[in-house]
């Protein structure tokens, strides 16, 4: 009982702040006191271009922001995540060339009422983008890393469903930390009908040994243009 009347508080000061900063990797504010951290670009920011290499391995970003802009490089090749030229610390970036192969396959060869063994059937149209992975710090409770992550990956429907996975993890009202990686994917880049989603997968150790729970799609989510 002692249990459910915490969960509960909990949910209720987190449904009255509205929204919460996301509690994520090290930020690289304690590098730089004017570059934001990559969660903050998420959270805050409208991306404004997209550069993917054609082997995939190097995708460069650039946020904005009234008249602020921030640039973001993942690179495949050394597993970095950079804003600015400050390194992600905890954050990998992961170009996985038998997941790109295997989505398009799929996306041209099965049917649409066809599931696959991935977390739910091919969305048409769409292509693999990377991998990202990390780490969220100590929290008080799993609701807490669930909306430090909300901000961060992409897509929609997803929240409840790890906070689900996360509650049962409950132990002694903290989980030290919740690893996680997700399969970015997206369709029409750079025009008024661009959509991202993600695969996502939760673990308990930094090896991605030991899963939480299985894994799941999000609902495609708009991304909108400075502009738009």
């Amino acid at each position: 009982m002692r249990k459910k009347r915490v969960i509960t508080c909990v949910m209720a000061a987190s449904l009255t702040l509205g929204s919460l900063l996301p509690a994520g990797y090290a930020s690289a504010k304690e590098d730089s006191k004017t570059t934001p951290s990559y969660e903050e670009l998420a959270l805050h920011y409208k991306m404004k271009s997209e550069k993917i290499s054609s082997n995939g391995k190097l995708v460069e970003i650039e946020y904005v922001s009234g008249n602020e802009t921030h640039k973001v490089q993942m690179n495949g090749n050394n597993h970095t995540v950079k804003v600015d030229g400050i390194e992600q610390k905890g954050l990998n970036f992961e170009y996985d060339e038998n997941v790109a192969k295997r989505t398009n396959y799929e996306n041209n060869n099965l049917k649409s009422n066809e599931f696959t063994t991935q977390a739910a059937k091919p969305k048409k149209g769409y292509h693999y983008v990377g991998t990202l992975s990390g780490h969220t710090k100590a929290a008080k409770n799993a609701l807490s890393v669930t909306m430090s992550l909300v901000g961060i990956v992409p897509g929609l429907g997803w929240g409840s469903k790890a906070a689900t996975i996360l509650f049962s993890y409950w132990a002694k009202e903290q989980i030290p930390d919740a690893y996680y990686k997700y399969d970015l994917y997206e369709k029409g880049a750079m025009t008024d009908s661009w959509y991202q989603y993600a695969t996502v997968q939760f673990f308990e150790d930094k090896a991605h040994k030991k899963k939480m729970g299985k894994p799941w799609t999000s609902t495609p989510a708009k991304v909108d243009l400075p502009n738009s």
